[in-house]
């Protein structure tokens, strides 16, 4: 229990008057809020530590949420021929309700079970059960189907960041007239360390299928690669996959010594499962392939499109033997592929030499 929860529970439901009016007091001064209510459950939850709500009502009851600067309280007037008060009291909030930040529910009213208050609204009036209240006292009722603001199921907080960067990344785009296909290398990417690489080696291998060109100028070719790791040869920061003899990057890697690997955002992921998808040899599939290539300043071929890339000198290229291997799994896996010519693999290492991610900005 946070400080917070703790003074809750003094200002709610302690007994002692002393204690009671401390933390009313602490509240004020922490969390610029004051709560108020004549009876409240003790499941009832505060989001963001209430900060900016006044909640003063006649009763709150069970797993309602409530978010910030919400005001809950009276809508009282007073007749002045008469000499009375009308429209006393405070509202009740039924069961599973959830209230939004900058709510106001004001006076003697009801707020069904289950039902949503928007955030901003301005309710005086009573809100049937399993309906939305929005504006000033608009409500409709709720798809069964969806939890709105708050659920127990709470979204990961990565999603959230994954999905406020391709936000950011399209507003840039929008306000800057991002052209990434009239830019050129140096606007698009900026060198780092192998040792600030945002990625683990875990992601970079598993998760995620790299792009490995090989070649020069107009004569290169692409393949994407699956496997493999990352860590230190010979001293050196490096990079080793394992690829199929037979293939045609490997033939220019062999040729050149050198190539990249280069690392897309999700929203490639069909020109990268192309680029897997035929042989370069027989096939225009690097004129066909919706991507912008582009030369490193060693001369490499990668994409304009990446996020990141890595380029390697080549170190050493070796062919695996059954027998060297300990594990039952990985003799039959090797002795599996060896049983085609067409089908043997080549473990490459490469000397990372440089590595370039795409500028803040772009991605």
């Amino acid at each position: 229990m946070n400080m917070f929860e703790k003074l809750v529970k003094i200002n709610c439901y302690s007994k002692n008057k002393i204690l009671r009016k401390a933390a009313t007091n602490l509240l004020e001064k922490l969390y610029c809020c004051e709560i108020n209510c004549t009876e409240i459950d003790k499941s009832v939850l505060f989001a963001h530590h209430a900060c900016g709500c006044t909640i003063v009502a006649s009763k709150i009851c069970e797993n309602v949420v409530i978010f910030q600067n919400v005001s809950i309280g009276s809508n009282m007037k007073f007749n002045k021929p008469s000499g009375e008060w009308e429209n006393v009291g405070n509202p009740i909030i039924s069961k599973n309700v959830v209230i939004a930040d900058g709510a106001k529910i004001l006076g003697p009213v009801l707020i069904g079970e289950n039902s949503v208050v928007g955030a901003g609204a301005i309710i005086t009036k009573d809100v049937p059960a399993n309906n939305i209240a929005y504006g000033v006292n608009q409500f409709k009722p709720k798809d069964a189907n969806y939890d709105l603001v708050y659920s127990s199921n709470m979204i990961n907080s990565d999603k959230i960041i994954e999905a406020n960067n391709q936000l950011i990344a399209k507003y840039m785009k929008t306000i800057y007239h991002v052209n990434v296909e009239e830019m050129n290398f140096a606007q698009l990417f900026k060198e780092i360390s192998p040792e600030e690489i945002p990625d683990d080696v875990f992601t970079l291998t598993g998760k995620i299928y790299p792009v490995i060109t090989a070649g020069k100028g107009e004569h290169y070719n692409s393949m994407t690669a699956s496997g493999g790791g990352m860590g230190l040869l010979f001293r050196k920061p490096a990079i080793w996959c394992v690829l199929q003899s037979t293939r045609y990057t490997l033939e220019l890697i062999q040729k050149e010594q050198s190539y990249t690997l280069s690392y897309f955002p999700h929203e490639y992921k069909k020109q990268v499962h192309f680029l897997g998808s035929k042989s370069g040899r027989d096939s225009e599939k690097m004129k066909e392939v919706e991507l912008t290539s582009v030369q490193t300043p060693s001369g490499n071929i990668s994409f304009k499109e990446a996020r990141l890339i890595i380029e390697c000198k080549l170190a050493q290229i070796t062919t695996p033997n059954p027998d060297d291997f300990c594990t039952q799994e990985a003799r039959d896996y090797i002795s599996e592929v060896y049983k085609d010519p067409n089908e043997y693999r080549k473990y490459v290492f490469g000397e990372i030499t440089h590595v370039w991610m795409k500028n803040s900005l772009l991605h």
